[in-house]
């Protein structure tokens, strides 16, 4: 089974339009309080940011590095 043509991304800017399109609308959708474009230089490998909350109320963040090929 292969991919659907609307998630293969070509060209230089390939990586930014999958985190731009797909992957932070994906987090959104999921329920993550906070999705942030986090990609720069002192980014120390985290290209989005995104957070949930705990049992307790207390955000808990995660760093979500993409690898493009």
């Amino acid at each position: 089974m292969g991919f659907p043509s609307e998630l293969i991304y070509e060209g230089a800017d390939k990586e930014f339009r999958f985190r731009d399109e797909f992957v932070m609308p994906l987090l959104m959708k999921l329920g993550f309080a906070t999705v942030v474009n986090y990609h720069g230089q002192k980014e120390f490998g985290r290209d989005v940011i995104f957070a949930d909350s705990d049992r307790f109320g207390h955000p808990v963040y995660y760093g979500m590095p993409l690898l493009s090929r």
